[in-house]
């Protein structure tokens, strides 16, 4: 992951370095994961964003992204997941922006049944159970999780 001056980003593999989390819900034994609504894209995706400077950067590329993947959590839906963040090493998916960018998102997973108070750039969010997803107009990155989904993902998480 190296950070590029000129455009004020961090990069890797030639893609912007995003980080977030998969929040998720085992409410009445069904898992459902947060989703945010941006009020520009209209679709729907999990709360995350760009690794910045302020993230804390240090030698341990994992602590960084989450910082990263926690302030911005922290940022978009005011829910604090320090320490709420599940002992698996982040998984990254490749994929282009609506805006046509290329991006590698790199993911934690945490458990939270929290309501979220959004920041202005959304319009709004579900707890939505992983079995209703295909009824939701998904960003590019959450329909990647949820063919990840269907091959098993989240078996260990459930059981």
């Amino acid at each position: 992951m190296k950070y590029n001056k000129l455009k004020c980003k961090f990069f890797e593999d030639d893609r912007v370095v995003n980080s977030g989390i998969l929040i998720l819900n085992n409410k009445n034994s069904e898992l459902s994961i947060l989703l945010l609504k941006r009020k520009d894209y209209k679709d729907w995706e999990i709360p995350g964003g760009k690794v910045e400077l302020k993230d804390k950067i240090n030698k341990n590329k994992i602590d960084t992204l989450r910082n990263a993947a926690l302030r911005e959590v922290k940022e978009e839906t005011c829910i604090n997941l320090k320490g709420k963040i599940e002992n698996i090493k982040p998984f990254y998916i490749d994929f282009t922006s609506p805006e046509g960018k290329k991006r590698r998102l790199y993911n934690f997973i945490a458990f939270s049944s929290k309501y979220p108070v959004l920041e202005k750039g959304f319009c709004d969010w579900e707890y939505i159970l992983l079995s209703q997803l295909k009824k939701y107009k998904l960003a590019p990155n959450v329909i990647i999780l949820v063919e990840m989904i269907k091959k098993g993902l989240f078996n260990k998480l459930v059981n």
